[in-house]
């Protein structure tokens, strides 16, 4: 029981704080220029391509040190995962939003990001859970690495919002909200790590494939539309990097 309310804390930091920190940022510097936040969402798929092949398929794979997973099982599920969100992020793509300036626009926009980034957090959030019954350092490595790429998607909802005239405290607590189902997609990770090595298994091939989908259908994308600069391949490898160094440390 205790270790599930570590879990509960540990991702509700990781998720909200993340967001919360990125409506912040996303009220402080709404002027940001493209470049900028361009280079930020290059370093944030970086950090995410970290976790995902050198730490969640790793576990995956060998969910007990002297035990390995069958490879083909491990693909099923990440492939499943990657699906999934791809209909997901299909079914938002065809909400219209009418491509005007108008605050109205501005803030709906900004809600409609809110509600992708809040799907896509649950099966992050599953990776921190599937975690806690094995890898007690790996997890909060995981939660670390988490909590700073929502950063970034905090900031993604915050400036639309700022954009469309709402005040600064209700895009904070907009952005906020993005992150608690984190916490959700943590517990789902702890029960389905904690019925076998089978679920600890699934539960990160799941979500690795999640956030595969999330990386090249969302963020780099995002990021290749705000500004297409040289440096944006520096700042993906400075994110891979940087995933290493947290994760191996």
């Amino acid at each position: 029981m205790n270790n599930l309310i570590n879990v509960i804390i540990i991702s509700l930091i990781s998720g909200c704080l993340g967001t919360g920190m990125g409506g912040i940022i996303g009220s402080l510097f709404k002027n940001s220029s493209n470049n900028f936040m361009a280079f930020w969402l290059d370093f944030t798929a970086g950090i995410m391509l970290s976790i995902v092949c050198f730490d969640m398929l790793k576990h995956a794979i060998y969910p007990l040190v002297n035990f390995r997973m069958n490879i083909f099982f491990v693909i099923a599920w990440l492939f499943g995962g990657f699906l999934v969100v791809y209909i997901l992020d299909a079914l938002i793509n065809r909400i219209s939003i009418k491509k005007t300036k108008s605050p109205s626009s501005l803030i709906r926009a900004g809600l409609i990001l809110l509600g992708a980034i809040a799907i896509h957090n649950i099966p992050e959030g599953m990776s921190i859970g599937a975690l806690a019954k094995s890898w007690q350092t790996d997890m909060l490595k995981m939660a670390f690495l988490i909590g700073l790429h929502n950063i970034p998607e905090g900031l993604a909802i915050s400036l639309p919002l700022i954009g469309g005239k709402m005040s600064k405290l209700k895009t904070f607590l907009i952005s906020l909200l993005a992150g608690l189902p984190t916490t959700v997609g943590a517990i789902m990770g702890y029960f389905l790590g904690s019925s076998s090595i089978m679920g600890i298994s699934l539960s990160l091939s799941f979500a690795s494939g999640a956030m595969l989908c999330v990386i090249f259908l969302d963020v780099l994308p995002s990021a290749n539309a705000i500004a297409t600069k040289k440096t944006n391949v520096l700042a993906i490898i400075l994110g891979i990097i940087l995933g290493l160094v947290i994760i191996f440390k």
